[in-house]
């Protein structure tokens, strides 16, 4: 029987999880709702904006993309500058927060994931991993595992953080990436620009309900997803698929109905909520919540604080059972893992 064809999805509580696990504390700061809260107050804080925000209620903001669409509705020049700014320091923040004493953190769980895949290869096919995050954590875990990143679009990078290895696993990262811009025929990786929040230059879809996608490259990003999800398992990570996501449902649902087979969807978050999510969108087909899981029925009476690290043990644990010896294999991260089970 050939390998299962699996692909990924990754949503901001993936990052949370590798603060959690880096930090072995909670990610608090890296919410939604936290950072909405920061950038506002930035704002306030802000001669320009200070008196214009006044006028407005910001009280109790939880949710950035929802207050940057209605602003931009307003369309008159102040409020356009403020959304500048707010999307300016919603970058700022996120790039900070990923730091813990001023050196960013390891993406140690996703190495761990992608070296499993080279030990089940006979099991399971890793198609890739698509991303709705802007930071780098998972562009830095291919570039440590497979020695190269594979972005499915043209591209080069500025000052050779990352190699570029067309045969790997794709990274499709949907809404483009703080270390991203647009070159004259290509996608310039630079992570110079990155840390410096050059904002102007960066090529990502920022903070909006309403997210534009018809321009290269992110029709082309789009596109390769859609083509992604010919397969035969999709692990959603740290995504609620929320209404903000209104446009990845979409791609879900297409996909699915074009299929000609619905496959599987398997939610790595916690099981009261993954079972929230198939009942909110019960047009999606052949969806499964954590606890209905291979080894994670203990995860439904028993709910684990980092979701998408006690998932990865369970699986490691598993193929473990059915013979692979990860430790014959020479990957660092999973030896790690397998010492805490």
């Amino acid at each position: 029987m050939p390998p299962k064809k699996v692909v990924y999805l990754f949503g901001a509580g993936a990052t949370l999880a590798e603060w959690q696990y880096a930090v072995g504390e909670e990610a608090d700061h890296l919410s939604l709702q936290s950072i909405s809260e920061t950038v506002i107050n930035e704002a306030r804080n802000s001669d320009q904006f200070r008196e214009l925000l006044s006028d407005i209620s910001v009280d109790g903001i939880k949710d950035i993309e929802h207050y940057i669409s209605l602003l931009e509705s307003v369309n008159t020049k102040n409020y356009f500058d403020l959304v500048g700014f707010l999307r300016s320091s919603f970058c700022k923040n996120i790039q900070n927060s990923l730091k813990y004493e001023g050196t960013a953190i390891d993406p140690f769980i996703s190495m761990a994931l992608l070296e499993m895949h080279q030990g089940i290869i006979e099991e399971e096919d890793m198609v890739g991993i698509i991303s709705l995050n802007y930071d780098n954590l998972l562009d830095r875990a291919f570039n440590e595992v497979f020695k190269g990143v594979n972005y499915g679009i043209e591209c080069h990078c500025e000052n050779e953080e990352y190699g570029i290895n067309r045969y790997k696993p794709l990274l499709t990262k949907l809404h483009g990436s703080f270390n991203w811009k647009r070159g004259p025929h290509s996608i310039i990786i630079d992570e110079v620009q990155a840390q410096n929040v050059e904002q102007a230059e960066m090529l990502w879809i920022p903070p909006s309900v309403e997210k534009e996608l018809d321009s290269y490259p992110f029709n082309l990003l789009w596109g390769n997803a859609f083509e992604m999800l010919d397969c035969d398992i999709l692990r959603i990570i740290g995504c609620n698929l929320s209404q903000n996501d209104w446009g990845l449902i979409s791609l879900l649902f297409n996909s699915q109905l074009r299929s000609g087979g619905d496959y599987r969807i398997e939610l790595i978050r916690s099981h009261e909520g993954g079972v929230e999510t198939r009942e909110k969108h019960g047009f999606l087909k052949n969806v499964f919540a954590l606890g209905e899981l291979e080894n994670c029925a203990d995860f439904v009476e028993n709910p684990p604080k980092n979701v998408y690290y006690s998932w990865l043990r369970s699986k490691l644990a598993v193929h473990t059972s059915r013979g692979i010896q990860f430790d014959e294999l020479g990957l660092p991260h999973i030896e790690q893992i397998m010492g805490e089970i």
